[in-house]
Order: structure tokens, then sequence, then C-alpha cells
């Protein structure tokens, strides 16, 4: 859901919230004792209707943006980089059989060697030569930065690591996936 359209949502909640209890609801239905507390009562209908509004459009305003168009290209770029240098760091460490070090190594076994000729200048790559080569496939219409992919070039595979992010940017997971 974009942020736009959860602001209007919140935005037609508070409204709605003051029409059905301060407009509706609190209708005088003729009995004295009742009519006497309608003032407070719609008073504390508003207050609460304003407030729905402001925590609104505050978290509207503070919310990290979710979409790739508002994010700058310099926080693609940083994210990007620390991704690569992260994969890199990976390679080979315990607990990676099955996203880094498998893509790797599967890569290596499978792909012949004129790709890394090509690719890599030699026959046989070390593995941070492989991940040298990886390109980022990213679609900026499509994709938020949450999670860049990254794969071989030239369609050589259908598998990508996927490296996820939270909502400061920090790196919080690493997958192989098809």
């Amino acid at each position: 859901m974009s942020r736009n359209l959860r602001l209007l949502i919140e935005l037609v909640s508070a409204g709605s919230f003051y029409y059905l209890f301060g407009v509706l609801f609190l209708r005088p239905p003729g009995n004295q004792a009742f009519t006497s507390i309608i003032p407070a009562v719609h008073g504390v209908v508003l207050i609460i209707s304003v407030a729905l509004a402001v925590f609104a459009l505050r978290r509207y305003f503070r919310s990290a943006p979710e979409s790739a168009h508002e994010f700058s290209d310099e926080e693609l770029s940083r994210r990007e980089t620390a991704a690569r240098k992260h994969l890199a760091s990976m390679y080979g460490e315990p607990g990676q059989e099955h996203s880094v070090t498998l893509f790797v190594s599967h890569h290596l076994a499978e792909i012949g060697a004129d790709y890394w000729i090509k690719h890599t200048g030699i026959r046989d790559p070390d593995p941070g030569q492989v991940l040298g080569v990886l390109e980022l496939r990213y679609d900026p219409e499509e994709e938020g930065i949450d999670i860049l992919d990254f794969t071989l070039p030239d369609g050589a595979t259908n598998y990508v690591l996927s490296i996820e992010f939270d909502d400061l940017g920090n790196i919080v997971g690493v997958a192989m996936e098809s």
C-alpha cells in the first residue's frame, strides 16, 4: 500500500470517527441529563478526531519511503556497495552453504570456461572473481531497494543472490533464490 493511500485511509478514518460519534451518536434524545453532557462529549470526540488526523500526518511525513522512486541514487549506490562487500565476506563462512558459497561453487562447476574467460579473463576464476562479475538486477519502475538481487551477466543463470535490508538500510539477510 502506498504512503499516499495509507494517509488518505487514515484521514478518512479520522473524519468517519468524528461523523459517527460526534454527529450521529450524540444527537440529543430529548433527555435533559444527556443533553447537558453533549457539549463535553462532543469536545472529546473532536479532540480525538483531530489527534487521529495529526498522527496520520506525522506518520506520513516521518515514514520511510516505500518505493524506489522515493530513494536517491546515492542510497541505492550505498546499498549496492554494502551488499557487494557483504557477499564477498560471506563466501566460505559457516552457515552460508545454502546461499553465497552454494551460488559460487554451483556456477563454477556448471558454467563452461568460455563464459569465465569472457567475463573474468581467465578459465578458472576464484570465488572472489565470480562475485566480482555479479550484476545488480534492478528495475527502478517496479522495485524498491529493500531487497537487491545480484546475478551473473548474460542470463547465464536463473539464480540470484538476494540481499535484504531493514528500514534503516542495514543488511538483515542473504538468500539464494531462483
